[in-house]
């Protein structure tokens, strides 16, 4: 007790800063089938010797665990628990706060008499073992299937019948989890990256595969209230600065030049000054370097051309048809 009462008051000393966040791809599953537990670690502080555990219970056969795209953590390690088995992750100690890891463990799910809720836990402890962070996860593993409450009682004590239904449980469930989940398709911030061309024929977007997903997204998301707007000024800017991610200045020129003489004629077409060209404007646009690099490539030489000629073409469609434009380009 005196133990314990010494470590919890160690930890109320140390500031929550760490987040550990823990999750399973399904939670509901049958016997044979496999769980993915995602852990998701947020570093706020540089601690060394910290060890993060993702524990699995009895019901739950460790399959595997990998750590995507880091090389400077080392390889977890396994050992047994008294009802099941863990995964330790020993963190690098130069690990800069603000930084992200995520963690997969696979499981297969063990056979079960009845229904028993399973729960996975990831632990995060300092070099002392004291409890940093921690979340738990529950996924439910059925004995049978759910389809035999739609057959006769008689049929339900069926053990075969309950095992025989489950394959056409789990050619249905993810077809039902699309169909209930169907309006996402259609929201441009939730939609898989593999459907935002197909949601831009919806709405009438000309569609760019080099630019980045996340700008997809916010172009999608503004295209209706652009349409709205289509023609105008503000429209145009709108759409260029999101498309480009640079600065946009857009000046019209709406009537000729005033000049003295017979002919002259005041009305709606004539205006003080110079350059006033009827029914054209100027477009300024100011695009980083690195915006370039990063959609062309570093080494593309033609990237300025290329990405003018998509600027242009974007003018072209979105302008009133009796308008004309000129571009000036910066690249800065």
């Amino acid at each position: 007790m005196a133990e314990l009462a010494a470590r919890t008051a160690h930890s109320k000393k140390i500031p929550a800063s760490d987040q550990v966040y823990h999750v399973a791809d399904f939670y509901n599953r049958y016997p044979g089938e496999e769980v993915v537990f995602y852990t998701t670690l947020k570093i706020a502080t540089r601690q060394p010797g910290r060890v993060l555990t993702v524990m699995l219970p009895e019901g739950l056969e460790l399959g595997g665990y990998t750590l995507p795209g880091e090389e400077a953590v080392p390889s977890g390690g396994v050992r047994d628990l008294e009802e099941g088995s863990a995964v330790d992750w020993t963190l690098a100690d130069d690990l800069a706060p603000g930084s992200e890891l995520t963690l997969v463990t696979h499981a297969r799910v063990l056979a079960l008499e009845q229904p028993v809720p399973q729960r996975s836990q990831a632990v995060l402890r300092d070099q002392q073992g004291y409890e940093l962070a921690s979340e738990t996860a529950q996924v439910t593993v059925r004995a049978q299937s759910r389809l035999l409450r739609y057959l006769p009682e008689i049929y339900h004590e069926s053990s075969f019948l309950g095992r025989f239904l489950m394959l056409f449980e789990s050619f249905l469930a993810p077809l039902e989890g699309q169909v209930s989940q169907s309006d996402g398709y259609y929201d441009p911030d939730l939609t898989p990256e593999g459907f935002l061309p197909w949601l831009a024929t919806w709405i009438g977007v000309a569609w760019d595969d080099s630019l980045p997903v996340a700008r997809q997204r916010k172009l999608l998301g503004e295209a209706l209230g652009l349409y709205q707007k289509r023609g105008t000024r503000a429209a145009l800017e709108e759409y260029l600065r999101i498309y480009s991610g640079g600065e946009v200045e857009i000046v019209e020129y709406r009537a000729q030049n005033f000049s003295l003489g017979k002919e002259a004629r005041l009305g709606s077409t004539i205006a003080l000054g110079k350059a006033n060209f009827p029914h054209t404007f100027q477009v300024s646009l100011k695009v980083p370097r690195a915006l370039l690099d990063q959609r062309f490539g570093a080494s593309q030489v033609n990237a300025e051309v290329l990405f003018r000629k998509k600027i242009e073409a974007i003018i072209e469609a979105q302008k009133p048809a009796h308008t004309a434009f000129g571009l000036n380009l910066t690249i800065v």
